[in-house]
């Protein structure tokens, strides 16, 4: 059964994850190292989606709205091919973070065909 599971480790099939969204990602303004150091240092969430392996792994940050309330923020995301057999899941854990949470995440636009979400400029904002 696969699940989405927090770390306060960052297994070496993550790393590769973290490096590949990195890379693909023109808009991330991270390093791998700067990464792993918020990891570490718990100034970021690492979430695993977990089957008989780690299939992918996501990094989130929490940040206050001036207005009131959090925003839930989507940092990095990446994972094994093909992505629709994690990607649902996904979908789900965003659906439900966006009632408690504004989500937010900035990336490549491909995701806004998977994701269940309204695309602003390059910002991509899930929609409950």
């Amino acid at each position: 059964m696969m699940r989405i599971v927090k770390s306060d480790t960052i297994p070496d099939e993550a790393i590769k994850y973290l490096q590949q969204a990195i890379e693909h990602t023109p808009a991330c303004a991270e390093t791998l190292e700067s990464i792993t150091q918020a990891i570490e240092q718990q100034a970021v969430q690492l979430w695993l989606i977990e089957e008989t392996g780690i299939c992918a792994a996501m990094v989130t940050s929490l940040e206050d709205n001036p207005k009131g309330g959090q925003y839930l923020n989507i940092i990095l995301l990446g994972g094994a091919k093909p992505m629709r057999l994690w990607t649902p899941l996904l979908s789900e854990f965003f659906l439900e973070a966006a009632k408690t949470y504004t989500v937010i995440c900035i990336g490549r636009k491909g995701w806004s065909k998977i994701f269940p979400v309204k695309e602003i400029g390059s910002v991509l904002v899930v929609t409950p």
